[in-house]
C-alpha cells in the first residue's frame, strides 16, 4: 500500500515538472491567461500527463528488449526464435508465462549450439518437461565414424533415421507429446528422419 502510495506521489511530481517546462515554452505576453483554472493550463496539465506515459513506455520498451522480461514484444521473440507458442496455447500446460519465457531464454542462449549434437536435444526436451533415456542412431557404415565388425547398412529404409527414447515415468511434461514432437521436427538436421518414442506410457 505505501509503495503504492509512493508511486502515485512520484508520477505526480513528475507530471508536475513536465507541467512547468511546458509552461516555460509559452511565449511571453499579456495574451495568455495563466490564471489556475484557466483552460490553456489544463490542457498543459493533460499534455504533461501525457508525456508521463511515454515517459514509462520507453522504460517498459527496453525492458522489452531484453528476453527474460518480455510482454507486449512475446510474440516476436517466439518468432525470432522459433518457438511458435503462447501463454494461450491449448498445447502447452503452463499458467503464467515465467516458465515459458525460461524455455525461450534457455534456447536463446544455446541457439550456437550443433543440432546434431546429442546433448542439444536432450536438454531441448528437459526445458519442456520430458526426460530422454536413449538416443538411437541408424546410419550406414561411414569411414572415420564406423569401426570395424560394424554393418555396412542398416537398411535402405533405415538409413539416416534416429530415434529419441523418452521415460514419460520419470518425465513432468509442460506441453504434450504433438507439440513437442512438432518442435524437435522443426530443428532436426534436414538430412536425417526423426522418431520419438515413449517408455513407461500410463
Amino acid at each position: 500500500m505505501d509503495n503504492d502510495l509512493d508511486n502515485i506521489k512520484d508520477k505526480q511530481e513528475k507530471i508536475e515538472q513536465y507541467f512547468y517546462q511546458l509552461k516555460s515554452l509559452l511565449p511571453l505576453g499579456r495574451a495568455w491567461e495563466l490564471s489556475p483554472n484557466h483552460l490553456l493550463l489544463k490542457i498543459l496539465r493533460a499534455v504533461a500527463a501525457v508525456l508521463i506515459k511515454f515517459e514509462e513506455e520507453k522504460e517498459r520498451a527496453l525492458a522489452e528488449l531484453f528476453v527474460k522480461s518480455p510482454d507486449v514484444l512475446l510474440p516476436d521473440w517466439e518468432r525470432y526464435l522459433g518457438i511458435k507458442t503462447t501463454e494461450g496455447d491449448k498445447s502447452i500446460n503452463i499458467n503464467t508465462g515465467n516458465q515459458l519465457r525460461q524455455i525461450k531464454l534457455r534456447h536463446y542462449f544455446r541457439r550456437g549450439e550443433v543440432f546434431s549434437n546429442r546433448q542439444y536435444f536432450e536438454n531441448y526436451c528437459q526445458d519442456y518437461g520430458y526426460v530422454v533415456t536413449e538416443i538411437r542412431e541408424f546410419r550406414p557404415f561411414m569411414a572415420g565414424v564406423s569401426s570395424a565388425g560394424e554393418v555396412l547398412s542398416n537398411g535402405r529404409d533405415w538409413a539416416r533415421h534416429w530415434i529419441i527414447e523418452i521415460d514419460l515415468a520419470k518425465s513432468t511434461p509442460l506441453v504434450n507429446k504433438e507439440f513437442l514432437e512438432q518442435q524437435l521436427q522443426s530443428i532436426r538436421p534436414g538430412h536425417s528422419i526423426l522418431k520419438v518414442s515413449y517408455i513407461n506410457q500410463t
